[in-house]
């Protein structure tokens, strides 16, 4: 309600007359004063909202009834569990993830399991450590699994939070605060850490093959997410449930030789080394060499604009602190569709190409990009006339791909490659195994973006906790259905101490915006690493 009532406030100068500039300043004033004091009251009497939220959880779940026991015992326990909840949310503060996105949240678990033999004790696997897996970690640190072994398999021990990504490449966020440890997590939840790299799930007996290698071990783009070869020296590893969180990859052409110059943006840890290189290079060229420095960014959805603008201001800003002329440094922004954003709303297009145009940053719209060349890309317009564009470093933030094992296993996948899941984030071919994230793909097409996978976080970790009960006590499971989010809100930074924020046909670009983003960004890193004991 305080995130709807922003909306309007910030909607409501954009549509009143272009003279009237007082009015909208008093306006947009009342507006912030107005939410302020909505915050307040709700930080000063927090057992009205709680009790509101609990009653419409009541009437939500009145209807509620379970295969395997009789509706009179199943409302026993919904009031049971609300009634812990209600006294859980009167002494924590209010999830971030139901503030700003709407979802519930996902620590009330089922009933406690009794304790378990060590011969009848589970296994869990959680390949990959992206936001889905980082939630199910924080849940698991507050309520253990009784009875289950949880191992969490990752090639990195840093999860980057893609929301922080562009404030990275703008210098706002250092490396640690747009990373999440996941080692320091696993410990704190009682999970086990294996630093490996997986190359194949052998679904039929249940086992994952992964190999290992060091912490510090660099990523490669060649290696990554590749098929397993010949002579690879690979570790299997048993599961009674899996859950794959892998992410995505930008589809494209990454290597050596004429590749060398493109990067793509995941994975991060890649990301990292060599946009350190970039800085360096566009200082070298500059400030030593005076030539000027080209950047181009493939892709124009909302990660590709944010890198723009995000790169733009800190490359401009370097060589303006070593002495050198920024307007030598050019970023260029090539995208399939006429307009950037071009699958957002009216508003959110033209407010980005306002930025963008305010920026002098270039964009190429109706491009495909074919193939890389030297010191340049060489593209295909609607026409089918080929077009070169010079640059000294590409990065890629195309359409999202999947890892190339995937395809060497016997899990059902799309015609993308992603992995086909029901509503409940199970797979259609194996119930023992989940999928969430980027790599999975849902009966109602979604968009590959962060904030999906935040909403879909709550649902997983409460489904591998249901099957998981079901068989410690062989009772029935009732996996909950995950229902994406009609219109979710999204903050794109512009580097430059503003931010956009879109909601369905709304889109707001003001510098309060950014000043939310900081405090969303910091209340999901917060969540994210609690202290640890």
């Amino acid at each position: 309600l305080k995130l709807q009532f922003l909306y309007l406030i910030g909607w409501l100068p954009v549509a009143m007359p272009a003279g009237d500039g007082t009015l909208r300043g008093d306006v947009v004033t009342a507006g912030v004063s107005a939410a302020a004091l909505l915050v307040g009251v709700c930080r000063v009497f927090p057992s009205l909202r709680v009790e509101a939220e609990v009653l419409a959880l009541r009437l939500r779940y009145l209807f509620l009834h379970c295969e395997g026991g009789s509706y009179g015992e199943t409302q026993q326990h919904v009031r049971h569990l609300l009634r812990l909840e209600r006294k859980r949310r009167l002494r924590e503060d209010v999830d971030v993830l139901r503030d700003v996105y709407g979802v519930a949240d996902t620590h009330a678990a089922l009933p406690e399991a009794q304790p378990v033999p060590e011969d009848k004790r589970k296994r869990l696997v959680l390949i990959g450590g992206g936001h889905t897996h980082v939630h199910t970690l924080r849940s698991l640190r507050e309520h253990p699994m009784e009875g289950t072994d949880v191992v969490l398999i990752s090639r990195g021990v840093q999860s980057p939070y893609c929301g922080r990504l562009p404030g990275y490449i703008a210098g706002t966020y250092d490396f640690s605060a747009c990373h999440v440890n996941l080692a320091q997590l696993c410990a704190a939840a009682g999970v086990k850490f294996v630093a490996g790299e997986v190359m194949h799930i052998d679904a039929e007996r249940s086992a994952v093959r992964y190999r290992a290698k060091s912490p510090s071990e660099p990523q490669s783009p060649v290696s990554s997410g590749r098929i397993p070869r010949r002579g690879d020296s690979l570790t299997e590893l048993g599961y009674d449930v899996l859950s794959v969180d892998i992410g995505s990859e930008p589809r494209g052409f990454f290597g050596t030789g004429k590749q060398q110059h493109v990067t793509p943006a995941k994975p991060i840890d890649l990301l990292d080394s060599k946009w350190c290189r970039i800085k360096a290079a566009a200082v070298s060229s500059v400030c030593e060499r005076r030539v000027a420095y080209t950047l181009a960014i493939v892709g124009a959805g909302s990660t590709g604009c944010e890198l723009a603008l995000a790169a733009d201001a800190h490359l401009r800003e370097l060589i303006r602190s070593t002495g050198g002329d920024d307007t030598q440094v050019r970023v260029v922004l090539i995208g399939r569709t006429q307009e950037p954003l071009g699958t957002l709303c009216p508003a959110a297009r033209s407010a980005m190409a306002a930025e963008l145009a305010r920026r002098k940053i270039a964009y190429h719209g109706g491009v495909t990009i074919t193939s890389p060349v030297h010191q340049g890309l060489r593209g295909r317009v609607a026409s089918g006339a080929q077009i070169e564009f010079p640059c000294d470093e590409a990065m890629w933030c195309t359409e999202a791909g999947t890892a190339l094992w995937l395809s060497n296993t016997t899990l059902t996948l799309d015609r993308c490659g992603f992995i086909r899941v029901r509503a409940s984030l199970q797979t259609v071919s194996h119930p023992n195994v989940f999928a969430a994230g980027d790599c999975a793909s849902l009966p109602t097409p979604v968009a590959k973006a962060g904030v999906v996978a935040a909403c879909e976080a709550p649902v997983l970790t409460r489904n591998l906790r249901r099957y998981l009960h079901t068989l410690h006590s062989g009772a029935p499971c009732v996996l909950e259905d995950f229902a994406p989010p009609a219109t979710a809100m999204g903050l794109l930074g512009t580097g430059a101490g503003t931010a956009i924020v879109v909601r369905g046909c709304m889109a707001v670009h003001a510098p309060w915006v950014w000043h939310l983003k900081l405090w969303v960004d910091s209340a999901w890193m917060r969540a994210c690493t609690p202290p640890l004991p």
